[in-house]
């Protein structure tokens, strides 16, 4: 069966590509094959341009272009990806490409504050008769205002099978429609080796790795403790934040397959990353987690409803607490993976069931 994926594949964002790719390996090891429609409207893309900010001397016009050229490597070696590129739905309906089956997922996709709940990212381009699939679409947040479920319920019913990534979407999803949507893993822990893609991490000494999604006081008083109990330098990897001087450390801004490799590499991971959190799980890494602050504590449910899953909520620390932390330090260096491993393995053929189900 010809599969055709909707996601952001095409942001510089590490979590976004992986999982493209982890979906699409998954899909291919189920004997199908799997494409990206290569939908990137203005309102996603203007994000990662060159700007006249600070004179154009801003740090991000230097790291865009950089990144850029890694992730677009990485994307033309093992992403499939239409070769008409789609700026508008309107594009979409009046020429949508030819696919047996329509997925759209995983990542971020109906999360109303980044993707404005564009109806693309909820198939509804697809031809009628072709089959419409949700693979852990996430909201990013525990609820979504009234007007936004009454924008989405049309579009919800007409999908033939719902997957979501977060425990707290099925509901979302019951209450706009009164559809029943199953709760899958995010398509980066279906995987268990990513050999065949890792590259050598860029650091040869022993670190820390940093893996940020927003750099606040809990996740840099945590990341200093942590070096220094463990006595080891911090690695930061961070691909936009001009404020090297807020979280000191060796910065570096590697593509996709050195970004996996670091986390192989890392002695200990300290994160605020979903999916830093998800690659500190497949790598079985010594980890700790802590909470987003602000307009973006929200997004806090994708990481504890994964920790919950795998029974290690208590690497979640809700404030900082230097016992508390040195505590969950020497916790996780003793961790017996065996356990997790076995959890994840329930979680994979669960979800794989769902993808099976869906295309046959």
């Amino acid at each position: 069966m010809r599969i055709g994926i909707i996601t952001f594949h095409y942001s510089l964002n590490y979590g976004a590509v992986l999982q493209a790719y982890a979906l699409a390996e998954c899909l291919k090891s189920l004997g199908h094959e799997a494409f990206f429609i290569d939908y990137q409207p203005d309102f996603r893309t203007k994000q990662f341009q060159w700007s006249w900010a600070y004179c154009g001397l801003n740090l991000v016009n230097i790291i865009y272009p950089l990144l850029r050229k890694r992730f677009g490597e990485f994307t033309a070696e093992y992403l499939s990806v239409t070769s008409r590129q789609y700026r508008t739905i309107e594009e979409l309906v009046g020429d949508p490409p030819e696919a047996d089956a329509y997925i759209c997922g995983s990542d971020q996709i109906w999360n109303p504050d980044i993707s404005h709940l564009d109806p693309a990212y909820f198939l509804t381009f697809a031809p009628k008769g072709v089959r419409r699939i949700a693979y852990a679409a996430s909201f990013g947040k525990k609820e979504l205002k009234q007007t936004e479920c009454h924008r989405i319920a049309p579009y919800l019913k007409d999908f033939d099978h719902l997957s979501v990534r977060e425990a707290s979407a099925v509901r979302i999803v019951n209450d706009a429609c009164g559809k029943q949507a199953k709760h899958v893993l995010d398509p980066t822990l279906l995987i268990d080796n990513y050999d065949s893609v890792e590259t050598r991490s860029p650091v040869k000494n022993r670190y820390v790795l940093v893996a940020k999604l927003q750099n606040n006081s809990l996740l840099r008083r945590t990341a200093d403790f942590v070096s220094r109990a463990l006595q080891l330098p911090k690695v930061v990897v961070n691909n936009y934040s001009a404020r090297v001087w807020q979280l000191p450390g060796k910065r570096v801004f590697p593509g996709p397959a050195g970004y996996l490799g670091l986390f192989r590499n890392a002695d200990y991971i300290v994160t605020n990353s979903f999916h830093g959190t998800a690659f500190s799980l497949v790598f079985n890494k010594p980890f700790i987690i802590t909470p987003l602050s602000g307009n973006v504590s929200e997004r806090n449910i994708r990481i504890t409803g994964l920790l919950k899953s795998t029974e290690l909520l208590n690497y979640f620390p809700e404030m900082f607490s230097e016992s508390r932390i040195r505590e969950i330090v020497a916790s996780a260096i003793d961790l017996d993976w065996a356990p997790v491993r076995k959890r994840l393995r329930k979680l994979r053929q669960d979800s794989m069931g769902f993808l099976r189900e869906s295309l046959s």
